[in-house]
């Protein structure tokens, strides 16, 4: 039994190393670009990485061939749903949501490229900026919960503006 539990022990511990691992090698070149957050970085990637690197899917994903602001606001909308009852609490769950972005299901993500590489340096700055406090978001997309590459109507949204090929919308306040 415990020959058992030791070799679970050091297979948990050895996952967490490949995970911290993994994480510092997401984001060393954000750190070498963006400079070091407010607190201990290696520590702060490392305890973020699943959720950095889901935002990074997001803007990967949703945003190729999109401005700069284009990807603030996509990314906007991941976060703000985590913010909102409605929606799950973290990134990752959002994204797995149901209908709520289906390349999730259907298309890899390719974790190697340089595109992919250049989301995971933007979700890191981002993710960054929004745990500090800082305002990064579009005008925009401030308080979008979602956004369509075509126009649509729904009762409860409000459209709320355009960036690049992506339209904001915004919940209407309940009366």
């Amino acid at each position: 039994m415990s020959q058992n539990r030791h070799t679970k022990s050091a297979s948990t511990k050895a996952r967490k190393v490949k995970t911290a691992i993994a994480a510092i090698a997401l984001c060393v070149p954000a750190l070498l670009s963006a400079g070091t957050p407010d607190h201990d970085a290696i520590g702060f990637i490392a305890e973020h990485y699943k959720e950095i690197k889901c935002l990074a899917r997001v803007i990967y994903h949703e945003t190729r061939g999109e401005p700069h602001a284009g990807k603030l606001g996509v990314a906007a909308v991941a976060i703000n749903r985590t913010k909102n009852p409605e929606f799950p609490d973290t990134v990752c769950e959002v994204i797995k949501a149901k209908n709520a972005f289906p390349w999730h299901a259907r298309n890899k993500t390719p974790y190697n490229s340089p595109e992919f590489a250049h989301a995971k340096e933007l979700a890191y700055t981002i993710y960054t900026k929004e745990l500090n406090g800082e305002r990064w978001k579009p005008a925009v997309a401030k308080d979008a919960l979602f956004f369509n590459t075509v126009p649509f109507s729904y009762k409860r949204l409000v459209f709320s503006g355009k960036i690049g090929g992506h339209m904001f919308y915004n919940m209407k306040a309940r009366q």
